[in-house]
């Protein structure tokens, strides 16, 4: 998945507690195809050594992550 120019790959599923959990919505139109909204615990997420959370269900994200540090 793409933002900007930034390359998210796919990593692992996580399942984050209340305090743990993202706060912000960037689906950007992929809810709509996906049925499911992404999220990221930062406001500024695009960049390298980012991550953002498609929420499955309950507690559980699937998290990509840009490369490279930041």
């Amino acid at each position: 998945m793409y933002f900007d120019e930034y390359r998210y790959d796919i990593g692992i599923v996580v399942t984050l507690l209340d305090y743990e959990k993202p706060q912000y919505e960037v689906s950007r139109n992929i809810d709509k195809l996906t049925g499911k909204r992404i999220y990221s615990k930062e406001k500024n997420f695009i960049g390298n050594g980012k991550v953002v959370y498609l929420h499955l269900d309950g507690d559980r994200y699937l998290a990509f992550a840009s490369g490279g540090g930041g």
